[in-house]
């Protein structure tokens, strides 16, 4: 089997299941390029991937080599279940993964000082206004949300009068719906006050934080 058309199945089989797939279909793109189109599964040998795995750069193992790794491993999982090959060149085991970003907490006083910050720590190409990375920040804090979270709702995504917050294909392309208490429901309608004082028109696609 070419290993072009039988990467191509397999992504469309991932999101014939409602998947994005998008990630993993670059990347085996990317391997099929390496390889070339006219390679056959059975063909691919355990030192080309792991070229491939490696990159073209010397250093340590980096998470983008997790991905790859899983991407391959997944794919040639459906090469053997529909007899394309016998086997894997993929590794069985994972290179150590670096050390990941330890979360910090931040105490109340931090939080302040941070906060009590946005006024004066301002740079030329930063276009975001005082009053919205503040709310921004506050959000983020108070209900939990990644930055891309927030930086992607729409007005429409923000109810105040229900207090709750519509966050679309966010991580695992999931759509979920977040309560706001009282105190956090004051900060956005304030924000959002301040902005349609500034404003005359918008409409409910924009986004809320600008």
């Amino acid at each position: 089997m070419n290993l072009k058309l039988a990467t191509l199945e397999y992504v469309a089989l991932k999101q014939s299941m409602g998947m994005k797939f998008e990630t993993e279909a670059a990347l085996l793109r990317s391997f099929v390029k390496e390889m070339g189109d006219a390679v056959a599964v059975a063909t691919v040998t355990s030192k080309e991937v792991l070229r491939y795995l490696s990159g073209r750069k010397s250093g340590p193992v980096t998470l983008f080599w997790h991905r790859k790794h899983d991407a391959l491993k997944g794919f040639w999982e459906f090469a053997i279940r529909r007899g394309y090959t016998d086997r894997s060149p993929v590794p069985v085991h994972r290179a150590k993964e670096p050390v990941r970003f330890i979360p910090y907490i931040y105490s109340l006083e931090e939080l302040k000082r941070l906060l009590n910050g946005v006024t004066s720590y301002q740079k030329k190409w930063l276009k975001l206004e005082p009053v919205t990375l503040r709310a921004m920040l506050l959000l983020l804090y108070g209900a939990g949300l990644r930055t891309s979270e927030a930086l992607h709702l729409t007005c429409t995504d923000v109810d105040l009068s229900g207090a709750t917050l519509t966050i679309r294909e966010s991580k695992f392309y999931k759509t979920r719906r977040i309560a706001l208490n009282a105190q956090l429901c004051g900060v956005l309608s304030e924000y959002d006050d301040n902005r349609r004082q500034k404003e005359h028109a918008r409409s409910d696609a924009a986004l809320f934080f600008t």
